[in-house]
């Protein structure tokens, strides 16, 4: 996911919302800083009242250079950057931690982009990987100071994100998920995200939305994240249905998409998919 910003402020207030919400989930938590020093950071980080020492002893909060981690001024290198995202991840993970939360501070990115193509190509298979099931314990964040890149520079970045949220937006974004029922229909509109933290609670609202007298519809248009959990959930329901009865997903986006298309799920015939104006 992208964040923009534009001032030292909403800097500071998302490096600190991303550390409480790492902390919470059990996850490990890594910058990856270059506008602020890991000093700075640190400082910004023990406002919110926790022990920053001991989780920096047991390495569950780490502060490094992003410049040394993605090695931008020898040569960014796409696939020696990923490898080492899956060796930090699997590594946070046999440490007992429920994952990896890896906030990245992209200045750097500013001299990549000329080339444009690798980057892009470097975006999408990180993408790929965080979304089909590859790296599902990986939740990374992409901050972009926009004082720092050109307008064309920020249009790369926009194609090479399905998700584009301002500071402000990031900051606003609980509950991290909105269901309403759909007008006319048997079914539920979604808005905002779904991950392992609330998994179960989304598994309840589906079980107490859904009848077994006709086909069942949720609009995932609006929906800005899910992981595979999420869609194997959504393939199950639809592959319980009886009576020939359809699960059908109203625009689903890319990642949905991608993820029923690589687990063979979207070959069940009770799932269907449709675009929101097919389907009113």
């Amino acid at each position: 996911m992208c964040i923009w910003y534009d001032t030292d402020h909403e800097y500071r207030r998302l490096a600190q919302l991303h550390f409480l919400a790492a902390v919470e989930q059990g996850q490990k938590i890594t910058y990856l800083t270059n506008c602020a020093s890991p000093e700075t950071l640190f400082t910004w980080l023990s406002l919110t009242g926790a022990e920053l020492d001991a989780l920096t002893r047991r390495e569950q909060l780490v502060i490094s250079s992003a410049d040394e981690f993605y090695r931008a001024e020898e040569g960014f290198e796409a696939d020696r950057v990923i490898s080492r995202l899956q060796a930090e991840t699997t590594a946070a993970t046999r440490a007992g931690y429920l994952g990896l939360h890896i906030c990245a501070d992209m200045t750097w990115a500013s001299h990549v982009l000329p080339d444009s193509e690798l980057f892009l190509a470097y975006e999408r298979q990180i993408t790929e990987l965080t979304t089909t099931g590859e790296l599902p314990t990986l939740t990374g964040f992409c901050h972009y100071d926009r004082r720092q890149f050109t307008n064309e520079q920020l249009d790369v970045v926009r194609q090479a994100h399905s998700t584009a949220l301002t500071a402000e937006q990031a900051a606003q974004r609980e509950p991290l998920l909105r269901t309403a029922p759909l007008e006319g229909r048997c079914g539920l509109r979604l808005s905002g995200e779904i991950d392992r933290s609330n998994l179960a609670e989304f598994a309840a609202t589906l079980e107490a939305a859904y009848r077994d007298d006709d086909d069942f519809h949720l609009d995932v248009g609006e929906l800005r994240y899910v992981d595979v959990a999420t869609v194997r959930l959504l393939a199950d329901t639809a592959a319980n249905l009886r009576n020939g009865y359809r699960f059908v997903l109203r625009s689903p986006g890319p990642i949905i998409r991608t993820i029923l298309r690589n687990y063979g799920w979207d070959q069940l015939p009770s799932l269907t998919s449709e675009a929101t104006e097919e389907a009113s």
